[in-house]
């Protein structure tokens, strides 16, 4: 079913949507515009919110966030995640090479070269609020905060 994906949602896009109360914004974008889109997980997003759910402390409200997360993957992505292979890896480094010789390095943003590569390689659009990380690669960003 990833072949279906058209659209990779960024990190900071689903951590939004998992907020108690998530921007209006944001929601209805994804909601209306992109209603046509199929969206989909990258494997980096997924380890990004798992790891961001790593670093709290022990407690409930870890443990309500990593319930919550695992529901949005189960029962939203399910078959929507979208894995890393040879060919993202490749588009990747070309990527970052191109960026670091205009001056734009995405040496200290490594999983949104990884986004990219994957985005890039597979022709999907990315949905972000980090627009500046993903210029000039060629790949389409949609901004749900600017649109």
């Amino acid at each position: 079913m990833t072949d279906s994906v058209t659209c990779l949602l960024d990190t900071n896009v689903v951590s939004e949507l998992m907020k108690q109360r998530p921007d209006p914004v944001v929601s209805e974008y994804l909601d209306v515009k992109l209603k046509r889109e199929v969206l989909g997980l990258a494997v980096i997003t997924v380890f990004e919110i798992l790891n961001g759910i790593g670093r709290l402390p022990t407690g409930r409200r870890r443990e309500t966030i990593a319930a919550g997360f695992e529901g949005v993957l189960t029962t939203l992505f399910d078959d929507r995640i979208v894995s890393w292979g040879l060919s993202d890896a490749a588009a990747c480094a070309e990527i970052m090479e191109n960026r670091r010789r205009s001056g734009e390095s995405l040496d200290d943003h490594f999983q949104d070269a990884m986004l990219a590569g994957t985005a890039f390689n597979r022709n999907l659009k990315i949905v972000t609020r980090n627009d500046g990380e993903f210029r000039n690669i060629g790949v389409t960003v949609l901004n749900p905060w600017r649109e």
